[in-house]
């Protein structure tokens, strides 16, 4: 009996090894097949510099970090919105707003009214008429429960993913998560390690927002190493995006020049997205966007009307990531 046990054990032991030979057949199907169109080379989120790496790509953990109110949520809110009208289904985990909340935000950017006018409830015939005609069978799904264990989330995540086919999960955020380990930063760690093998088991992109250390009041600019218990964090992550809004921190403050000069372009408006980590090609790289605040809409400027003389007009909302 204990022969067959033994042998039963090695038999499926054997089955879980794949030779380099096999995968690399694999690898050659499936670049073939997004080479020939067959296969997505990755989910368009509408944001250029994301895009051009790939962008939201299954299997795989993206972080997306920044300090308070510089744009996490809106910035993940229009990935998500962009998966969702091609069709792609989306999760939404949010332990920072209630599902009528995060409604009124993607309702605003969707129909381009004043977020605050929708939430006041005070708008005009043309703004009503805008929300009435939001196209209300995206595929966005929210969680109910709301809960912050870590446990919880990873089972209703997964049961999202088989009951509505979700491949992107949006979760806001990781700080407010907690694990069974004793120290935070452990918990930490291993919520951010545990959500991508969740992301490779499903096949899913998650993307997971993060809170920045506390700052310098000099030095607003944004770092990958003051993710919070960075450390474990950026080990996780497949890709790490910075969003930085240096309006927020004061008129005098001006954005870091890294591959380009990027003080000389204007901050009214305007946001810089950084690129510190894409486990699949190029580290760095840098764009900066255009911001509307009145609907939180992220979205692709041309970076000339943008100089430091200073630009005549925001880029359109009319459309999410709208070129």
């Amino acid at each position: 009996e204990l022969e067959a046990i033994t042998s039963k054990a090695t038999k499926q032991s054997s089955e879980q090894v794949e030779s380099f030979s096999t995968v690399y057949r694999e690898l050659l199907a499936v670049t073939q097949d997004k080479a020939n169109g067959v296969l997505p080379q990755g989910i368009p989120s509408g944001i250029r510099l994301i895009d051009n790496k790939g962008g939201l790509e299954l299997g795989e953990l993206m972080v997306v970090a920044g300090r308070n109110s510089n744009g996490k949520t809106s910035l993940a809110l229009g990935l998500a919105l962009n998966a969702a009208k091609q069709g792609v289904p989306v999760g939404i985990f949010s332990l920072e707003m209630t599902n009528l909340q995060l409604t009124s935000r993607l309702v605003s950017m969707l129909s381009g009214v004043d977020g605050t006018s929708l939430k006041q409830g005070q708008l005009t015939p043309v703004e009503w008429d805008g929300i009435t005609q939001v196209d209300d069978s995206l595929p966005l799904y929210f969680d109910k429960r709301r809960s912050t264990d870590a446990d919880a989330l990873v089972a209703n995540i997964k049961g999202l993913v088989a009951r509505k086919g979700v491949k992107v999960v949006v979760i806001d955020y990781l700080q407010l998560l907690r694990g069974k380990e004793r120290e935070r930063v452990q918990q930490i760690g291993g919520i951010a390690h545990r959500l991508e093998a969740l992301s490779k088991q499903l096949g899913i992109c998650i993307i997971l927002l993060s809170q920045l250390r506390r700052n310098m009041p000099n030095d607003p600019a944004p770092k990958l190493e003051e993710l919070k218990e960075s450390g474990d964090i950026a080990d996780a992550a497949d890709s790490i995006y910075l969003i930085y809004r240096p309006e927020r921190h004061g008129e005098d403050i001006t954005y870091p020049d890294m591959s380009q000069n990027w003080s000389q372009f204007s901050t009214k408006g305007t946001a810089l997205l950084m690129c510190c980590k894409n486990r699949q090609g190029a580290l760095n790289g840098e764009q900066l966007l255009g911001f509307d605040a009145a609907t939180t809409c992220f979205s692709n400027i041309n970076n000339i009307d943008y100089l430091s003389l200073g630009a005549s007009a925001l880029p359109s909302t009319e459309d999410v990531f709208n070129d």
